[in-house]
């Protein structure tokens, strides 16, 4: 395939989420016939590049119909890496419809002025009162409670970031948490509401990070032969090593569907009771996931995923699946039903679906700590429509496709 119209078409289907199966094999096979090509497709799939961006890449790709120039490709992908570092940073693919081109020559020229207008529209005044007229919502922030042994709920204060189970339960700062008398044996519960998160570092040293609407089950302190904590949500695990008289003993992670055995390790566990899957991330170190239709060990970089008594692993970008314990959503062909579903948890707000049920993908990384307004703003640019509805407290976000 030479055709640029036919290449370029097939770029845009994917943005859109609308390319078929035969689409994406034969743009990616287009790719494959050349490294330029290969490095290229990767960085429409998986950077902020413009249209415009795109449009001249391939007005040079073509420019001698047939022959590649290697120079003329490298300086342009430098000119453009150049201008990514001088304009602000939104780090979510944008993409417009097709411009007219001109000649190579004059594209360059005005390239970096081009793609300062466009990224700057984002926040143009107008934008601005469009956006400052939704009703806003405020980032999740730390916030949980901690339930004991006994049913009493311990309040966690928002300003620490986390708490710690050593001789006594502080927060991460040394502060005493006020809980009370608890036996070492107490069984406890962390709960983390929509719309906040907390660390939690255990008895063996062991720290986890909550995600909004998740909770943990652990006790106060482990015994020497058991390890044992259940989820119900989305952590990530920063498992320590513990040793005793009989050699490591094992961490085991107990979910709805699935146990996960692990030694020492880092890995991210999405198991909320409200989706269909059981996802298990492996950053480093191994695991071995245990089902009821039977085990599976992982190696860095390969998930886990637990659905409809299926039990699967496929390799991903493990940034991708635990970016939201350093506070960034980070979407790589997301659904547009996966990344609301982020937003629902993080911005406490129920999402409701108008229109078409055209799938539509989302790339790029956006901050957590932006309010819901400035998320939005970010988001519609992939030709989505959004608007929140108030009845007294209740909000609703209403998606348009």
């Amino acid at each position: 395939m030479t055709n640029r119209e036919e290449i370029t078409d097939l770029i845009k289907k994917m943005l859109d989420g609308d390319i078929t199966p035969q689409e994406r094999d034969d743009l990616h096979s287009w790719a494959e016939k050349s490294e330029q090509r290969s490095k290229f497709l990767h960085r429409v799939l998986h950077e902020d590049l413009l249209w415009e961006d795109i449009c001249i890449w391939f007005e040079l790709e073509f420019l001698d119909q047939e022959v590649w120039n290697s120079r003329l490709e490298d300086s342009v992908l430098q000119k453009i890496s150049q201008s990514k570092k001088s304009r602000r940073q939104i780090n979510l693919r944008l993409y417009r419809h097709l411009v007219p081109y001109a000649a190579a020559i004059l594209i360059i020229t005005l390239f970096s002025i081009g793609v300062y207008h466009y990224r700057d529209s984002v926040t143009s005044p107008t934008n601005r009162e469009n956006m400052e007229a939704m009703i806003d919502i405020e980032p999740g922030k730390d916030r949980a409670s901690l339930t004991l042994a006994d049913g009493r709920i311990v309040e966690l204060s928002g300003e620490k970031e986390g708490i710690v189970m050593g001789s006594q339960l502080t927060y991460a700062d040394g502060a005493a948490v006020t809980a009370g008398h608890l036996q070492n044996t107490d069984v406890v519960t962390i709960s983390v509401p929509r719309g906040g998160k907390y660390q939690v570092t255990l008895s063996d040293g062991t720290a986890v990070w909550l995600n909004a609407d998740s909770k943990l089950k652990y006790p106060i302190r482990f015994t020497p032969k058991s390890r044992v904590v259940e989820l119900e949500g989305e952590a990530y695990f920063d498992v320590a090593k513990m040793e005793s008289e009989s050699g490591h003993v094992p961490f085991l992670v107990k979910s709805a569907t699935q146990t996960i055995e692990v030694l020492g390790t880092q890995f991210n566990l999405k198991a909320y009771g409200d989706e269909v899957s059981c996802t298990t991330t492996l950053v480093e170190g191994s695991v071995l996931l245990k089902t009821s239709q039977g085990n599976m060990k992982l190696k860095p970089g390969e998930q886990g995923i637990y659905e409809a008594n299926e039990l699967k692993k496929t390799n991903v970008n493990v940034e991708e699946f635990a970016a939201w314990k350093d506070n960034k959503f980070v979407f790589n062909e997301t659904p547009l039903s996966d990344a609301m579903a982020q937003i629902s948890r993080w911005y406490d707000i129920e999402v409701i679906y108008k229109g078409s049920n055209k799938q539509t993908y989302f790339y790029g990384e956006i901050s957590r700590t932006k309010k819901i307004s400035e998320v939005l703003a970010i988001l519609k640019e992939g030709g989505v429509t959004f608007n929140i509805e108030k009845n007294g407290d209740q909000k609703k976000l209403i998606v348009s496709l």
